[in-house]
């Protein structure tokens, strides 16, 4: 009798230590941008009780770090779901930062997740761009623009909100072509150029100008 409890005392026991759980990090991926607002999502498999989920992030080469933590418990199929929010301040310099992720909970082991992200705090900014603001345009016009932006995702140029023809671009120099004869009135008009960096910061440049094809 004594033997049997031993074997089943112990049977209990190596089970309670091969439990482990899972940890999933769901977004930011390894390798993305990252903006003043950003989110890491996480998932946990095989859970029992509740998890405590830390991310330490570290600035690639030293100089800027911080912890975040968060707990969430699973349900009955041991599963749960959560985020921890990072908002840089402008303390935190740009650049490449190391996310290491870890979920603790008694009696389980979890896997750890590390990932390296780009933090990207700044808009793009236009260094120069044409035609000037409040100016008369007619016939073929093009609208140029210089981005300060090393991380450009896309820009678009809009006339009035409508697209023109090979209007969307990611170099750091903006160049399309505004044929003016498809408006069917001189007047306002208004120029639009939205640009949006890899961190999803975004910048729009409004720049009014009169069509006048009477002279």
């Amino acid at each position: 009798m004594i033997r049997v409890l031993f074997v089943c005392a112990f049977v209990a026991l190596t089970a309670v230590g091969a439990l482990a759980g899972t940890l999933t990090v769901t977004s930011p991926e390894d390798g993305a941008f990252v903006g003043s607002n950003t989110t890491i999502s996480f998932r946990i498999a095989g859970g029992n009780v509740q998890v405590t989920v830390r991310a330490q992030i570290t600035k690639v080469g030293g100089g800027a770090s911080t912890t975040l933590e968060t707990r969430v418990t699973p349900d009955e199929s041991g599963n749960a779901s959560g985020s921890l929010s990072w908002n840089p301040s402008d303390s935190f310099p740009e650049g490449d930062y190391d996310i290491e992720v870890t979920a603790t909970e008694p009696g389980n082991t979890y896997n750890t997740v590390n990932l390296t992200v780009t933090l990207d705090r700044i808009k793009p900014r236009f260094r120069d761009f044409s035609p000037l603001e409040d100016s008369f345009v007619r016939g073929v016009v093009t609208i140029n623009a210089e981005l300060d932006e090393l991380n450009i995702k896309e820009w678009r140029v809009t006339v009035n909100d409508a697209d023109l023809p090979n209007n969307t671009g990611d170099t750091a120099s903006v160049s399309v072509v505004w044929d003016t004869s498809f408006i069917e009135e001189d007047g306002e008009q208004t120029i639009r150029i939205k640009v949006t960096d890899k961190a999803e910061n975004t910048e729009t440049l409004e720049i009014p100008v009169t069509l006048d094809r009477a002279a």
